[in-house]
């Protein structure tokens, strides 16, 4: 008796769904994979500009006290006479010495502002190190420090010169 031909065609169908499953769960896990890591990088890359405008702020603080010292006629460099490390936040007229590595900087939800006092605790801490390589020139480096995903430490450097120059 002859086999036919629609014998010989069982279990094809099982092999065909066997592979289309394994491509299609691949796929899926690749695209799980991908969405993973965007999400992690996007935290990456929020924490680092955070910090980034940290520093920035930090400069723009130490600028006001010196041009508050002049609008008000003092020495230049007035409550930023000592050389060593300070932080400072908005509410600070002059920095304050720092000892050690300096304390975490907090984020007040309701005005948006980071600051030493008021809020939640972040992962940031930002040291101000003046120092005066002149009479008339003041080096400015701000270092702001952060724990990343991961526990890994993370940590920008910025750096600028005021002189005085009126």
């Amino acid at each position: 008796m002859a086999k036919s031909p629609r014998n010989n065609n069982k279990g094809y169908f099982l092999i065909e769904l066997m592979i289309a499953i394994s491509i299609l769960t691949v796929g899926f896990l690749g695209f799980i994979t991908l969405v993973s890591r965007a999400i992690s990088t996007n935290r990456v890359i929020s924490d680092y500009l955070t910090a980034n405008y940290l520093a920035a702020e930090g400069i723009e603080l130490i600028k006001n006290v010196i041009d508050t010292n002049y609008s008000r006629g003092n020495l230049w460099y007035q409550g930023l006479d000592i050389v060593g490390n300070y932080e400072m936040d908005y509410n600070d007229a002059t920095p304050n010495a720092v000892t050690g590595t300096g304390n975490f900087l907090r984020h007040d939800s309701t005005s948006g502002f980071y600051n030493y006092n008021i809020g939640n605790s972040t992962p940031f801490k930002r040291i101000i190190s003046i120092d005066y390589p002149s009479a008339d020139q003041m080096k400015v480096k701000l270092t702001v420090t952060w724990i990343s995903r991961g526990g890994g430490t993370m940590t920008i450097y910025l750096e600028d010169y005021f002189f005085n120059w009126r």
